[in-house]
Formats: C-alpha cells, sequence, structure tokens
C-alpha cells in the first residue's frame, strides 16, 4: 500500500507556525525555550512552602524556570464563525482542540484541497 504525504502542517513554541517556520528553526538551531510566563505558572508562589524549607538553598537554585510554551497569540488567532462556532460554545472549546481544528484547516491548504472541499 502506497501513501502519499500531500500536506503538513503544524504549530511549535517560539512562534513556529508553519513547516517553513519550523524548517528555519532547525537550520538556524535556534533554541525556542523560554522563561515560564508568570501568567501561566508563578512559580515562587506556587513553590513558596518549598522555599521556606529549603535551608541551603539547593532547590531554588536546581527549580526548573524555561520551557517550550506556545505564545498567547498562537492561542488567539480561532475565530469562531469560521467553524459555525458562537463564541460562547467556542469558549467551552478545550484551547487544544480549537488548535487542532485551526491546523487541519491549514493542512487542507497546504493540501491544496481547502478550495476543493469548500469552494473558492
Amino acid at each position: 500500500m502506497q501513501v502519499a504525504v500531500i500536506g503538513i502542517a503544524c504549530e511549535f513554541a517560539g512562534d513556529i507556525h508553519s513547516p517553513t517556520d519550523l524548517w528555519h528553526a532547525l537550520e538556524e538551531s535556534r533554541d525556542v525555550g523560554s522563561e515560564i510566563p508568570r501568567d501561566r505558572l508563578d512559580i515562587d508562589s506556587y513553590c513558596m512552602h518549598m522555599f521556606n524549607k529549603d535551608n541551603d538553598g539547593h532547590f531554588r537554585q536546581k527549580l526548573l524556570r524555561r520551557g517550550y510554551f506556545l505564545s498567547a497569540n498562537q492561542w488567539d488567532t480561532f475565530e469562531p464563525s469560521f467553524f459555525g462556532l458562537s463564541d460562547a460554545e467556542a469558549g467551552s472549546v478545550d484551547p487544544c482542540h480549537r488548535l487542532l481544528m485551526l491546523k487541519f484547516v491549514h493542512l487542507l491548504d497546504a493540501a491544496a484541497l481547502y478550495s476543493k472541499i469548500f469552494g473558492p
């Protein structure tokens, strides 16, 4: 059985929205990690009870403070009306599912199937 890959789409940390963006990041050996955004997790407040018991300061030094996060604008590009959803309905859809729906449209577009399915 033969399989043909006719379209791809992706979304990664570091504002990587497409396979081309990913390729450029790989070519540049770019580290797309960042400090943990405080709006995602206030690590100091979260671990305060552990810091109080950390007499020698080792825990604070070893605490992970970096990660790979999608930026806020990567989550905010979803247009509910495009998918036939109201704002209230879209608000109840898991953000990961909204991102998957958006990337599926990008996949159809990359495969040149979007206009065949939905019209010009």
